[in-house]
């Protein structure tokens, strides 16, 4: 059984649509431990980190049998809802297979690829290749 829920922020008014194989108050707690961590660039954590935790409400709205029905019910409820960026927090279409990535989210993400590249500099490649190699030693003996 595969759940397809609905996060909605009253004090924004957008909306958030998922799906999870666990039970939805544990994949909300998920989020909610996501949102914690300034290194989740994900859009419905931003929220819960700007906007606060009791701005959220949650509700179920179907449940799959399959993981085919699922994925069609997710982007079924994302398009119904309009929750896809800048509209709402979800950054793809949905489903697990032939998503596709919002151009807000994929914008987001090339200027983060390039202020990488620039914090590297240009000789970032070059200093990695002259690296001495690891040795990783495995934890358990062969006897």
């Amino acid at each position: 059984m595969i759940s397809i829920y609905v996060v909605h922020c009253s004090r924004s008014e957008k909306k958030y649509v998922g799906a999870t194989h666990k039970p939805v108050a544990f994949r909300l707690r998920q989020l909610l431990s996501e949102s914690r961590s300034a290194l989740s660039t994900r859009p419905i954590a931003r929220a819960i980190r700007r906007y606060g935790v009791k701005a959220f409400s949650a509700e179920l709205l179907a449940v799959a049998s399959d993981l085919a029905e699922a994925d069609s019910l997710e982007r079924k409820y994302i398009l119904a809802f309009g929750t896809w960026e800048p509209f709402g927090w979800n950054a793809q279409s949905g489903g697990k297979r032939d998503f596709k990535i919002a151009r807000v989210t994929r914008l987001r993400m090339g200027r983060a690829i390039k202020a990488a590249t620039a914090r590297r500099g240009p000789d970032y490649w070059e200093r990695i290749s002259k690296m001495k190699p690891l040795r990783i030693r495995p934890w358990i003996r062969a006897q």
